[in-house]
């Protein structure tokens, strides 16, 4: 689990992000009692894992 929180922190760091692919319940308690399911981005399958993230636009708001 330390070797995930190294690698999710850098990749922050670097811009990029990881993603987890875990198909397991098991797996994914872990994630959730130990709390990287908030930090880390978990998929069911590796296909939504790679699927690119949708963007969201934001407008500046007016100043008054």
């Amino acid at each position: 689990l330390a070797a995930l929180v190294r690698a999710h922190r850098e990749a922050v760091a670097e811009g990029g992000e990881v993603r987890m692919v875990l198909p397991a319940a098991r797996v994914m308690r872990i994630f959730a009692i130990t709390g990287l399911d908030k930090v880390i981005p978990r998929y069911a399958t590796l296909d939504a894992a790679l699927a690119p993230l949708p963007v969201i636009a934001i407008r500046p708001s007016s100043a008054a």
